[in-house]
């Protein structure tokens, strides 16, 4: 008989720092799930990419201006400076649409259409879209490589000197006066939370939802970011984070593993790191 494994479940933490009149850091953490932790893979630490970060005076002047025709289709190597594109602009970017390669990660491009696809929910909720800057990129992709690296799941980090997410943002370069986190545990693979599977050890190699069927393929750039955006507004907490006009800047970073909990399944963190 071919049994089916599944109800796989993803995981999402939030946390939120702000200065009070004090000068003192309060933080309200809620916890959405407990899952049993994965088991992480080693990768060497993650060196910030930086270039100097200068905001716009006027976004909406900005983006009005703009011809968003066929700007970037063949854009490949993403850098800081990328980050002036609009959203139409982005998507004209032939890359988000081709199958992600766990072994050789764009991380750049996938954490820019995460980055966006967070200002569309802004946006479409009637908040100014976050500006972006390196540091708290830096903040966020140290911290999912350390929750691989190290095999945690949380907000609080098992790394000396980083174990809050002020801490993190700090040692990155940026003096918050309000700082948040939104951390997941993402599928991958197109794979729907809850549903039935077929295993490798069944179809030869691959997941699938029917025996020997047609196999589960992995993400897309584009259709990752917007899974694990829709895993963030699902939560009314996270949901909060990413629409708080408290906000200016937004720095985003993932960390591909494989669940030896699950038959090895290509699994993400993914961190949101918010700031003003």
């Amino acid at each position: 008989m071919n049994n089916r494994f599944g109800f796989l479940g993803f995981g999402l933490l939030l946390t939120m720092f702000l200065v009070t009149a004090m000068g003192q850091a309060q933080v309200v953490p809620i916890r959405i799930d407990s899952k049993a932790l994965p088991a992480s893979f080693s990768d060497s630490l993650p060196k910030p990419r930086g270039s100097q970060f200068i905001p716009f005076k006027s976004y909406k002047n900005y983006i009005s201006g703009l011809d968003t025709s066929d700007c970037c289709s063949g854009l490949v190597n993403w850098s800081d400076e990328n980050y002036n594109l609009s959203y139409d602009e982005f998507m004209t970017i032939e890359k988000l649409q081709e199958q992600l390669d766990f072994y050789d990660i764009n991380y750049p491009l996938l954490h820019a259409a995460i980055f966006y696809e967070t200002n569309q929910e802004r946006i479409g909720a009637g908040i100014a879209p976050l500006l972006f800057h390196p540091s708290l990129e830096a903040a966020a992709f140290g911290h999912a490589m350390d929750m691989k690296t190290l095999d945690f799941f949380s907000h609080t980090s098992v790394v000396s000197g980083k174990e809050n997410v002020g801490d993190r943002v700090r040692l990155a370069g940026f003096n918050w006066h309000w700082v948040g986190e939104n951390i997941a545990k993402s599928f991958g693979i197109a794979y729907q939370a809850g549903t039935p599977v077929y295993t490798p050890e069944q179809n030869e190699g691959y997941f699938s939802y029917e025996y020997q069927g047609d196999p589960i393929l992995p993400h897309t750039f584009i259709s990752f970011a917007k899974a694990v955006v829709s895993q963030w507004m699902n939560s009314p907490g996270h949901r909060a984070n990413i629409l708080n006009v408290n906000y200016g800047y937004l720095g985003v970073g993932a960390a591909h593993f494989q669940n030896d909990a699950f038959y090895m399944m290509d699994n993400f963190y993914g961190v949101q790191v918010f700031a003003k």
